[in-house]
């Protein structure tokens, strides 16, 4: 809502430790460490879990449709965007979360008329994402965790229904 807020309180029910406002739409979640990473139409960013601080901020895409972090600390996100003229990009990126620098950036566009939806996003205990939605077909992608690269792709007849909720192993 408008008035929206992450707030880390000193104790349960004790006296609030630091606030961060969150725009309409954003995504919030702790990472390992105890940072909060949120996430907005215009930006990603980590704040320290100490005292609420900017720790890193970059530009971001839009708001994508999923977003998750690793293990690790990296932040994954996944979405779908509408360029008229071109078709439709399907974008899945991953953040070191450490520093906020671009890891890898994986696009596939495509063309007119095809319809793109990024239904979810887990990642497996090595690193490797697994995105799952509608590119055209009902689809799910196995992306390399060291650059992006597409290890495989798997389409299903299954129209409007296929992945809604990846599970890796015991992972969301």
């Amino acid at each position: 809502g408008r008035d929206s807020a992450v707030v880390r309180l000193a104790s349960l029910g004790g006296p609030e430790r630091w606030r961060v406002p969150l725009a309409p739409a954003a995504m919030a979640a702790l990472d390992p460490a105890d940072d909060l990473i949120v996430i907005t139409p215009d930006a990603i960013a980590k704040h320290s879990g100490a005292d609420g601080s900017v720790r890193w901020t970059i530009p971001s895409a839009g708001l994508p449709a999923v977003a998750r972090i690793g293990d690790d600390g990296d932040v994954w996100t996944a979405g779908a965007e509408l360029l008229p003229a071109q078709g439709i990009t399907v974008s899945v990126r991953r953040i070191d979360g450490a520093t906020g620098s671009e890891r890898w950036l994986h696009v596939e566009t495509l063309p007119p008329p095809s319809v793109a939806a990024v239904r979810d996003l887990t990642v497996d205990p090595d690193g490797a994402a697994y995105v799952g939605g509608r590119f055209g077909e009902d689809v799910l992608l196995k992306l390399d965790p060291a650059d992006g690269a597409l290890r495989w792709r798997r389409g299903f007849a299954t129209p409007g229904g296929l992945v809604r909720a990846l599970t890796v192993g015991d992972r969301h």
